[in-house]
């Protein structure tokens, strides 16, 4: 039982590691798209 519970945590850190990973361009992304709308007044 220990083991399946360090295993999980490492796992969902893993997946967490990831997710923030895919997110940050994304978000990045996201602001510079409104920062360029807000320029031209769309």
């Amino acid at each position: 039982m220990v083991t399946n519970a360090a295993t999980t945590m490492v796992v969902h850190a893993k997946w967490s590691e990831l997710a923030i990973t895919f997110q940050q361009p994304s978000a990045m992304a996201w602001r510079n798209a409104e920062h360029l709308s807000s320029l031209t007044g769309m």
